[in-house]
């Protein structure tokens, strides 16, 4: 048996799943998914700190890791599929495409999200946000209206009145 094998198949499984052990230790993959947020979490704090583009992208990484465990993680004996990380992980790394222009990505994992938790008022800004950044006007007022029937917070209304505005800015040049 190669110890170098170019696949998983060509490995015994033993010898895969100790290797598994060896890397991920005792944690189910709910747990090592929390720990990628963490991670990606770090990630979009230096991001933001420093202002380098490649933190986000790392931020992004760890969240689609975390993501990609909390599927395995219901397939886990003993483990189950943790739904609010799983949606947290979505809506972490949505911000992070609205950060780097990758308005589509962000559209589909808000929708993803809010199909797990539909109310979070967050996820909701962050659709209007991308819908904003591709110019649909329609989907951006009822994802900003959504977000305000979730929870209003003081920062948002002043997001939301401006949107409102552009959204009116834009008919009129039309």
């Amino acid at each position: 048996m190669p110890l170098l094998a170019e696949s998983l198949d060509e490995m015994d499984p033993a010898l895969v799943e100790g290797l598994m052990q060896l890397r991920d230790g005792d944690d189910p993959p709910s747990a090592l998914a929390a720990a990628a947020k963490d991670r990606g979490n770090a990630h979009f704090q230096r991001a933001v700190a420093v202002k380098n583009k490649l933190f986000y992208r790392e931020a992004a990484k760890a969240y689609t890791e975390g993501f990609h465990l909390c599927l395995a993680a219901k397939h886990e004996a003993g483990d189950e599929e943790p739904l609010p990380l799983k949606a947290t992980l979505l809506s972490n790394r949505a911000a992070c495409s609205l950060v780097l222009k990758n308005y589509g990505s962000a559209i589909a994992d808000c929708k993803a999200s809010l199909a797990i938790d539909g109310q979070n008022a967050k996820c909701c800004f962050r659709l209007a946000r991308a819908c904003l950044g591709l110019k649909k006007w329609e989907p951006a007022a009822k994802a900003a209206a959504m977000a305000s029937a979730r929870l209003l917070h003081a920062d948002w209304a002043w997001y939301l009145h401006r949107l409102a505005s552009t959204r009116v800015d834009a008919k009129s040049c039309s």
